[in-house]
């Protein structure tokens, strides 16, 4: 008796579908489930703006304003090991003045009233000093002067003087040293390094976030792909099951499972137009596409597909390489040698000061300045002064507690760069595993899908012919839709990992193509990024 019940269900059911080769079933034949909200199938293919990778990294290179502010911050830098220099500039100084004295001296005139000794002195004079990176101070000076005076003493009057000087100064103890005096260079060189350094770093952030927000966007719309698979899969089997309800096959409760499942897979493909669209828009934010841009309305649509290629996998060697290459640690390491140069400049500034000061030259005077060139000229009448001073706060707690501050900023610079260190092995090797575990998932995730496959289509099979039902199809078909979305996602996470170790080893940019051309200005460097990746 069921097999007879069995063929006439079968007849029953070829029979209608013959007709539907020919006949389109009205819509109120099929319960509608709300089909109106979903865009069309191929609404991110309407206008679009073909890209590939390169393309968006050349793109975001060009319009990054992180970037651009970051490349201003290595130019100030740079700025300033110029401006640190200055300290061995000439100085060239000059004076000019005149003084005028009238004061009573202890010798009474005529009148029996203390004699007034007038003096009025005009003068000028003009040095130039040189700093010498030993501390010490170079300096030439010149002097000239005329001076009237009513004094006995002088017969004279007026008479001019000049003089002509060299002198140095140089410290012994506090502020010895080329080392001391070198420092501020040697900061502001290293300070420029580390704004280099944070610039590639900005850059290659930039690049790898990039990256990963070009195959977020692909995985949405690979995504939503295999959604619109499945919610035509739910629809066929709605029809199916409404044809077999018509003909008093299947019960009622069949069709409003079918029917369920058709919008809770419209509720998947809604999600996944709006994961698409969020997608994009991000795309567009790394890139900076301002919106008076005329492409802006237009889909930027990937054209590169994740692949899935055999890496060598070496993490003491990658470890090494990212010691070697890491922004980040080199920025730290600079930062720790800019410490060490505080901690001994600090120390050295705790010692007393130290000054032996030398100064050599000769003179002339008479009536007439001409004849006073003269005399100077004669090398007859010379001058020197050397001494020797010491300055020492007998407290000293300035310097002291300065060497302390420095000493421990020092040690704790060793703290830190120990500290990153260990971050870098855990991100390398995070970053390994990953790839390791993402190769392995694509494998895994591929038989699945084979499996899932083989497993709905003969299941549709077993439908067809009544041993199966609708429950047992739908639920073949979730585990299919599964299967294909952990494969996608699994290709996008084997080449997000892969821009993770690139990142984590700081290798990013030669991983592109991109030289290491950001030694120079900000626009030939990206004239020679978009070289180098076209």
């Amino acid at each position: 008796m069921r097999k007879i019940e069995f063929y006439t269900f079968l007849l029953l059911f070829l029979s209608t579908f013959s007709c539907l080769a020919t006949e389109t079933i009205p819509t109120s034949d099929v319960p509608s489930t709300g089909s109106l909200l979903l865009e069309p199938p191929d609404f991110y293919k309407k206008n679009p703006l073909p890209i590939n990778l390169k393309q968006a990294l050349v793109t975001m290179l060009d319009n990054n304003l992180d970037i651009r502010i970051s490349d201003y911050d290595r130019r100030i830098a740079e700025a300033e090991i110029q401006a640190q220099k200055g300290i061995f500039d000439l100085l060239l100084s000059a004076r000019t003045g005149v003084t005028n004295a009238e004061y009573q001296q202890p010798v009474r005139d005529m009148d029996g009233d203390p004699t007034v000794l007038k003096e009025r002195q005009y003068y000028g004079e003009i040095s130039l000093g040189q700093l010498l990176p030993t501390g010490g101070l170079l300096s030439m000076l010149y002097s000239t002067g005329r001076t009237d005076t009513n004094s006995v003493m002088t017969n004279i009057s007026p008479y001019y003087n000049q003089m002509a000087a060299l002198s140095f100064t140089q410290p012994f103890l506090k502020n010895f040293g080329p080392y001391v005096t070198l420092s501020g260079i040697r900061i502001a060189g290293n300070n420029a390094r580390i704004s280099r350094e944070a610039f590639r770093d900005m850059v290659q952030s930039q690049v790898a976030e990039l990256t990963r927000a070009y195959w977020d966007l692909e995985f949405a719309i690979e995504n939503y792909e295999v959604q619109r698979l499945t919610l035509r899969q739910a629809r066929d089997l709605l029809r199916i099951t409404t044809i077999s309800y018509k003909t008093g096959v299947l019960p009622e409760t069949d069709v409003l499972q079918a029917r369920a499942e058709v919008a809770a897979r419209e509720e998947f493909v809604i999600v996944a137009e709006s994961a698409i669209k969020a997608a994009e828009d991000y795309l567009k934010i790394l890139m900076n596409i301002p919106r008076c841009a005329k492409d802006w309305n237009r889909f930027y649509l990937p054209m590169d597909k994740p692949e899935v290629r055999d890496i060598q996998l070496d993490t003491e060697a990658s470890i090494r390489e990212a010691l070697e290459n890491r922004p980040d640690y080199h920025q730290l390491m600079l930062d720790l040698k800019n410490r060490e140069i505080n901690r001994r400049v600090s120390w050295n500034r705790r010692l007393p000061e130290l000054n032996f000061a030398a100064t050599a030259g000769r003179s002339g005077l008479e009536d007439g300045h001409s004849d006073a060139w003269h005399e100077l000229n004669t090398y007859d009448f010379h001058n020197y002064d050397f001494s020797l001073e010491l300055k020492f706060p007998l407290q000293n707690r300035e310097a002291r507690y300065r060497y302390k501050q420095a000493a421990l900023q020092f040690r704790q610079g060793l703290k830190q760069l120990e500290n990153l260190e260990n971050l870098i092995i855990l991100d390398i090797r995070n970053a390994v595993r990953n790839i390791e575990t993402e190769r392995k998932r694509v494998e895994a995730t591929l038989v699945s899908v084979e499996s899932e496959k083989a497993k709905l289509d003969a299941e549709m099979k077993r439908y067809q012919v009544g041993m199966s039902t609708s429950y047992n199809v739908l639920e073949f078909q979730k585990d299919y839709s599964t299967a294909l979305v952990n494969h996608i996602q699994s290709k996008i996470n084997f080449n997000k990992a892969v821009i993770d170790l690139e990142k984590a080893k700081g290798t990013i940019l030669s991983e592109y193509g991109i030289l290491e051309v950001l030694d120079v200005n900000l626009t030939d460097s990206l004239e020679q990024v978009k070289q180098s990746l076209e």
